[in-house]
């Protein structure tokens, strides 16, 4: 059965202030949230998830990236919680429009706030490593790596708080404060998701398949001279642009495992991005993908996303899994949607918080060579981690 598509006048409302005005009741409520840059177009409000175990592709000609479909999670370990939404609201944010899926009327009061930012309470969040800790760990990585066995690894360690009364109160805050490309909000059967990521993890409209993996940072300076030289020692780093070189290579294998035969091509190979605490350099890879080939075959062949595990990737997890003290749960899997008509778009859970009944936690971490120096590595993760240490 086709969705039922149609133009919404909301009243100029954007995306957060439609977040922020969502009632209580509305259960399972996610939101994946465009800061409207070039590649960062939609966001979608979805709630109230419905049972639909084999839901069916459909097939309609719209630009809509999501039309009824299933939103959710891959943990890095690779378990998956996906929830299937069969209405939607989608913001267009380079025309500033609203659509509805599956809505004959919008049927709620979103003019009051229902947010209580007075609940959010504070982050609080501890590294659960201090440096000694992550120097043991370093070395054993660095090790591998002077011997040969792997070129790269991303060493990654969780910062450990309370939970926050009130989750949704504090993605509004979060969210006014560090807008970002793949944003996401989830609330889930177990934990809620609030994520400010700026890396896109895979998109997919049915035939052209694009991965853009971050790899080197910097972190930002209040001055604006002194900014700017932070981005050109950045984009003059050997080491940083050796590390985007092999990710990049790696995930251009992963591509061709599921893409038409010389249809892999790096469109963009050195580009900067700009995030409210740090600078990024990041690729573009775009491929074809093989006739048949669905959404989960996909997911199989490129999961975990090689930028957040290391080259080789298989051998790289291995050794990372013997030094990492904890399971990093959502952080470094991915966040997003597998829409019904046939598109898929998932952001790397990085810049995360997870919070459960029993804590709030974020991890971070930084890619490690064979010229890293701990010290240096360290100090990354927490310019990384500044967003919600502030």
């Amino acid at each position: 059965m086709k969705p039922v598509i149609r133009e919404i006048d909301l009243g100029g409302r954007t995306p957060l202030q439609m977040f922020e005005g969502a009632p209580a009741s509305w259960k399972r409520l996610a939101f994946l949230a465009s800061d409207g840059t070039v590649d960062s177009r939609w966001s979608i409000i979805a709630w109230d998830p419905v049972k639909n175990e084999n839901p069916e592709t459909v097939e309609i000609s719209t630009e809509l990236p999501f039309v009824g479909g299933s939103i959710g999670t891959i943990d890095y370990e690779g378990s998956a919680e996906f929830s299937y939404y069969d209405r939607a609201l989608v913001y267009d944010h380079h025309e500033r429009r609203w659509w509805g899926v599956n809505m004959v009327e919008p049927g709620v009061d979103f003019v009051e706030t229902h947010c209580n930012a007075s609940l959010r309470g504070n982050i609080q969040l501890t590294p659960s490593w201090d440096f000694p800790q992550y120097q043991r760990a370093f070395n054993i990585v660095h090790d591998h790596i002077r011997r040969g066995e792997i070129y790269q690894a991303c060493l990654t360690f969780p910062f450990v708080g309370k939970p926050v009364p009130d989750t949704r109160a504090l993605f509004v805050e979060l969210l006014k404060k560090n807008p970002a490309p793949m944003a996401a909000y989830l609330e889930q059967s177990e934990r809620t998701v609030m994520s400010l990521s700026p890396e896109r993890f895979i998109s997919w409209d049915g035939t052209i398949l694009e991965t853009r993996p971050i790899k080197g940072t910097r972190p930002r300076a209040e001055m604006k001279e002194e900014d700017e030289g932070m981005r050109k020692e950045l984009l003059g780093d050997e080491k940083e642009q050796a590390e985007l070189t092999m990710i990049t290579d790696l995930l251009r294998n992963d591509l061709a495992k599921i893409s038409k035969p010389g249809t892999v091509k790096v469109v963009e190979e050195r580009g900067v991005q700009k995030t409210p605490d740090v600078w990024h350099t990041y690729s573009r890879i775009q491929s074809a993908t093989r006739d048949g080939v669905l959404a989960w075959d996909i997911i199989e062949s490129m999961f975990p996303g090689g930028s957040i595990s290391g080259c080789p990737k298989i051998r790289a997890m291995e050794i990372l899994k013997e030094v990492e003290t904890a399971p990093r749960g959502i952080y470094t899997g991915c966040i997003g949607y597998i829409s019904d008509h046939g598109r898929m778009d998932l952001s790397i859970a990085i810049r995360t918080l997870e919070q459960s009944p029993e804590d709030l936690k974020a991890g971070f971490g930084s890619g490690l060579v064979f010229d890293s120096v701990a010290e240096k590595e360290y100090a990354e993760c927490f310019a990384k981690a500044k967003t919600f240490l502030s």
